[in-house]
Order: structure tokens, then C-alpha cells, then sequence
């Protein structure tokens, strides 16, 4: 049997190359919790921040983001 890990990260955007205005970016992956061919991309484990929280009954960066933000992020 093999567990998903669950990756959530948040990055300070670099205040020179901001397109919009927000001040980070957020990543939210479901990866399993085993080896992973290096080769791999990244992106075969991306998944919409709310449906992470959903299926985990958490809730990633409250404070940094607004209702609206946390539907344009993935």
C-alpha cells in the first residue's frame, strides 16, 4: 500500500518581477510516499489548493490569502 504525501508550499515573489499584485505564490501537490523517478516533472502532482484542503479538512495560508486569491491558485 502506498500513502499520498501532501506538499504544500509558499513563495515571497521577488518584488522586481511581480506581474499582479500579489507578494507570493502558492503550490499544492499530492505526491506518493514512495521513491519518485527524478525525471519526473513536477507538475503530474499538482492540485488546486482547495481541493487539497478539502480532502484534508485543512486550511493552507488563511491569513495570506482572500477568498478570491485562493481561487486563481495553483
Amino acid at each position: 500500500m502506498i500513502f499520498a504525501c501532501l506538499q504544500v508550499v509558499l513563495v515571497e515573489l521577488d518584488k522586481s518581477k511581480k506581474k499582479g499584485q500579489d507578494d507570493f505564490a502558492v503550490g499544492a501537490f499530492v505526491m506518493p510516499n514512495a521513491p519518485i523517478d527524478p525525471k519526473t516533472p513536477l507538475q503530474r502532482w499538482v492540485v488546486p489548493l482547495d481541493a487539497l484542503e478539502t480532502t484534508s479538512a485543512l486550511k493552507f495560508f488563511d491569513g495570506y490569502c482572500t477568498a478570491e486569491q485562493r481561487n486563481t491558485l495553483v
